[in-house]
């Protein structure tokens, strides 16, 4: 009860009595965001440049393969980080692999064959990584020479395939104008 009095009296005391007064402060300026934050970043690419980029790339690797082409699993992805550089990655068998939907097992001439193939396809994914890298160089001419390019493939493979040989992941980066003349540092994983 004697707390509820309490209350009872404090809002009746006027608000300007509660505030004591200070003296006056300059209205506070807002900070300028440091570089590198996300605040303070502005992106020099347009997203919309960097998903054109993606569309290009999809089709370069459709028809990049030849009489065998490769397969490409969904979309190649990419991305700009102002400061770091564009990054594309994607996920792509080397030769169509048979999925036989009435056959339980592969048989080992298939097996021999799918091998082959894919074997004989990566000399010319290899050269096909490094027309991406270049074509993402030239196309995004607005990111500074000293950010990196770099083009990331995951390729896949079926559970039954003999993989002796032949990579699972590719990575070719390199700073933007090595890019342009096809000096890239490749990684093989």
């Amino acid at each position: 009860m004697r707390f509820a009095a309490f209350l009872m009296a404090l809002a009746a005391v006027p608000a300007v009595a509660q505030i004591q007064s200070s003296p006056a402060r300059p209205a506070p300026v807002a900070a300028k965001p440091a570089a590198g934050t996300i605040s303070g970043e502005r992106p020099t690419i347009p997203l919309e440049t960097v998903a054109d980029l993606e569309v290009k790339m999809r089709d370069t690797i459709i028809t990049g393969g030849g009489t065998s082409p490769f397969v490409l699993i969904g979309l190649p992805r990419g991305v700009y980080v102002s400061g770091i550089g564009a990054i594309y990655t994607c996920e792509v068998e080397l030769s169509p692999t048979p999925t036989p939907l009435f056959q339980t097992v592969i048989n080992p001439d298939q097996k021999a064959q799918t091998h082959q193939r894919k074997t004989a396809q990566l000399p010319r994914w290899m050269q096909v990584m490094k027309d991406l890298a270049k074509m993402t160089a030239t196309s995004l001419s607005a990111i500074p020479d000293s950010e990196q390019v770099i083009v990331s493939t995951r390729l896949v493979y079926r559970a039954w395939e003999d993989t002796s040989g032949l990579p699972g992941q590719i990575i070719m980066r390199a700073d933007r104008r090595s890019a342009l003349s096809g000096d890239m540092k490749t990684t093989v994983q």
